[in-house]
């Protein structure tokens, strides 16, 4: 009984590992940890999508690890932006959502959304 416990544990650990660390593409996840200063990043916890004015819009909650700040761990919401016929999410312009969080973000209206987002300066991502 021990053993199949075990088992079940692993397997949702192993599940909850590769099914919420691969959500953002390889080619938007450097960018973000360049943006960020980031050394990579631990979690991504959640992850929404929209299109508006021929842009589309992805948003990401993460926790990402960092050696040169006070805490080793931080909680950033990102914004990224790239044209809806390009898939190049490495050249995506970054935002920030001040202090509403991705899901309350995306659930606004278009308008709203588009005032609430606001443009991050990135040092080496030009």
């Amino acid at each position: 009984m021990k053993s199949l416990l075990f088992i079940v544990v692993v397997s949702f650990w192993l599940v909850f590992q590769t099914g919420c660390r691969r959500s953002i593409s390889p080619s938007a996840e450097r960018l973000v940890l360049r943006c960020l200063g980031a050394e990579k990043i631990v979690e991504v916890r959640d992850v929404r999508r929209r299109t508006i004015n021929g842009f589309d819009y992805n948003g990401v909650a993460l926790t990402v690890e960092v050696t040169s700040g006070f805490e080793s761990w931080y909680h950033p919401a990102i914004i990224m932006r790239i044209r809806h016929n390009s898939s190049d999410w490495a050249k995506a312009d970054l935002f920030s959502c001040e202090d509403l969080s991705i899901q309350q973000a995306f659930e606004l209206s278009e308008p709203e959304f588009l005032k609430h987002i606001h443009p991050l300066s990135c040092e080496g991502t030009e």
